[in-house]
C-alpha cells in the first residue's frame, strides 16, 4: 500500500500566486515624440530580467534596452533591437526606461542635493 500525501502550496507561495493574479493584464501609454502607444504586462516575470541580461552577453548597457524589447509592444508589435536604437528618440526611450524601470513618464528625479 502506498502512501499518498497532498502537497499543499507554502503560505509565501500562495501570497506571491495572489500577488501575481492582482497584477494580471497590461498597463501603456502613448509616446510623446512618435505617438505610438507602448503597452507592456503589470506582472513582468524575473525569468525576463535573466533573459535580457544572457541576451546582452554581459554588456551594462544593453540589458535594459534587450529587455524593454522583450516585454513591451509598441502599437501591439514587438520591435528589433535595430529598429529600436534607430527609430526610438531619446525622449521616448527615457520615458519607456522610467515607466518600466519605477517612474513614471515626466516625473522629475531628484538631485543630489
Amino acid at each position: 500500500m502506498t502512501d499518498k500525501t497532498i502537497e499543499t502550496e507554502s503560505a509565501v507561495i500562495a501570497k506571491l500566486r495572489a500577488a501575481n493574479k492582482k497584477l494580471s493584464g497590461e498597463d501603456g501609454f502613448v509616446l510623446a515624440s512618435s505617438g505610438v502607444r507602448v503597452t507592456y504586462p503589470k506582472f513582468r516575470a524575473f525569468a525576463a530580467w535573466e533573459n535580457a541580461q544572457r541576451v546582452a552577453e554581459g554588456s551594462p548597457t544593453s540589458v535594459n534596452l534587450y529587455y524593454i524589447i522583450q516585454v513591451c509592444r509598441f502599437d501591439g508589435e514587438r520591435l528589433r533591437v535595430e529598429d529600436y536604437r534607430e527609430l526610438i528618440s531619446d525622449t521616448d526611450h527615457m520615458a519607456i526606461s522610467n515607466r518600466i524601470f519605477g517612474g513614471k513618464a515626466g516625473e522629475a528625479t531628484e538631485g543630489n542635493d
